[in-house]
């Protein structure tokens, strides 16, 4: 027992037996670390990750404290601003409000009485003479005339009241269609420029692992050097690294991609170059609280367009009345020039057009048909919207869902890594369990980038279904 005993004091004593000592030292130096700061550095490599994950929002955040702002970054509602300003459709939206503006004023001048003037120089060969009395056959005469008329259709005033109201109907339809439009380029902008921040957070998460893979490649080749590990091992590490890069150049493009989509959402070329101000990822709670809807610029366009046509089929309905008409009118005439023979009239007329029915009588059943149609679409998108609204905010909810289970599954995949590099640094791990550890956390921590900006997004579309401002 004694001799024994001494030979157990005698290993521990020599460091025979110290796999846990030489791994820890091993693993230190594949990280470019002393074996005496191995302690507190194990200790910051979490926090190190982190902030290689959140360097680009600190750093944003750090220039809108200092009340500066990198030079040619972008916030989101300076991206809604250029949007604004460039999408061709809203330049449309625009032409179309002028030209119904221009409608409204055509509507109103047929309330204005047609006043005419005329002048004109005939010369005529007449058999007598027109002043009385008979000329001699063949002698030419002039003839110079000027002349004003003035007509005014007085149950035409009705029509004209009709038509009138009808284009202000439908220049407010076309405001509230432009409105509409806005709200979806904004929408179309939050979508592309939280998908450009998403794939930039992906990248940074992604040279974060490879760095961490990179490590890990390194140390298991020490390990074999030293003929303690096994060449699985660095293959295995080799894998998680070609993994990795491969990873990396699809988010890379896919980061590019955003890009592209976010350029066309503002409207600007492709060539221009646009870097965006980041964000914390951090969804505050508020976000996804119900709200009280408003009435969409969908509806509110509706609604007019199923007015203008109503006092469409009302004008329509006045075309059936006689047409009473004042008209006058006033014509110097003689044959020198310039004239001084005064003539004038003036006059009532009562107009019953016979064979105009059968056109105004299709014209009523059409304004009678398109009047209905747009009472229909004002029920069809009133249920469209409310169903649009109901699946915002289910999808909200799940967003929140979402996140809550992303951020529990972070932490419990970052206790189980640091479990699996422990016991790997100890020796008493395998590379498998390891790589195994490291892509589950990988998976967790992308989870979590997803859900984040997918929160973003989905309240997004939940103000915009319930009529609300979208940026936030």
């Amino acid at each position: 027992m004694r001799f024994m005993r001494s030979a157990i004091i005698f290993v521990l004593c020599s460091g025979v037996y110290t796999p846990r000592a030489d791994s820890r030292h091993l693993w230190a130096q594949s990280a470019g670390r002393t074996p005496q700061s191995e302690n507190s550095t194990s200790r910051s490599e979490n926090s190190t990750s982190r902030s290689k994950n959140t360097s680009i929002s600190r750093s944003r955040r750090d220039d809108s404290k200092g009340g500066k702002k990198s030079k040619g970054t972008l916030t989101l509602a300076e991206c809604v601003a250029t949007a604004l300003n460039n999408r061709p459709e809203l330049k449309a939206e625009r032409a179309q409000v002028q030209v119904s503006s221009a409608q409204v004023q055509e509507a109103k001048s047929a309330y204005f009485p047609s006043l005419s003037v005329t002048a004109g120089y005939e010369r005529h060969k007449y058999s007598y003479n027109p002043k009385g009395g008979v000329r001699p056959q063949g002698t030419p005469r002039n003839d110079w005339v000027l002349g004003s008329s003035l007509n005014w259709s007085l149950s035409g005033l009705m029509s004209t009241t009709g038509r009138v109201r009808a284009a202000g109907a439908k220049y407010r339809s076309v405001k509230e269609a432009e409105k509409a439009a806005k709200r979806q380029v904004v929408l179309d902008v939050v979508h592309a420029y939280y998908r450009v921040l998403e794939m930039k957070e992906y990248i940074v998460l992604l040279e974060a692992t490879l760095e961490r893979a990179r490590i890990h490649l390194k140390y298991a080749q020490r390990l074999l050097d030293v003929g303690k590990g096994s060449k699985a091992d660095v293959l295995r590490a080799e894998v998680e690294m070609a993994r990795t890069r491969l990873e990396m150049t699809k988010a890379r493009s896919g980061h590019r991609q955003a890009h592209a989509a976010l350029k066309t959402a503002m409207g600007i070329s492709l060539e221009k170059d646009v870097a965006l101000k980041g964000i914390e990822l951090k969804v505050p709670e508020k976000v996804f609280r119900p709200v009280t809807g408003e009435k969409r610029p969908e509806q509110e366009s509706r609604v007019h367009l199923f007015k203008s046509y109503k006092h469409l089929r009302g004008a329509a309905a006045n075309d059936f009345w006689p047409d009473l008409k004042l008209y006058g009118g006033m014509e110097l005439h003689e044959d020198n020039f310039f004239p001084r023979e005064t003539n004038w009239f003036v006059g009532v007329s009562l107009e019953i057009p016979v064979f105009s029915y059968y056109g105004k009588t299709a014209r009523w059943k059409s304004a009678r048909a398109q009047m209905q149609e747009a009472k229909a679409r004002v029920s069809e998108v009133d249920a469209k919207i409310a169903l649009e609204k109901k699946n915002a905010f289910l999808q909200l909810q799940e967003a929140k869902e979402a996140l809550k289970a992303a951020r529990a599954l972070e932490a419990s995949a970052k206790k189980n890594l640091e479990v699996d590099e422990k016991s790997y640094r100890e020796g008493v791990g395998s590379m498998v369990a390891l790589a195994d550890g490291r892509a589950s956390y990988f998976s967790a921590k992308a989870e979590v980038i997803r859900a984040v900006f997918n929160a973003f997004v989905k309240a997004a579309d939940y103000r915009h279904a319930a009529g609300k401002d979208v940026t936030p």
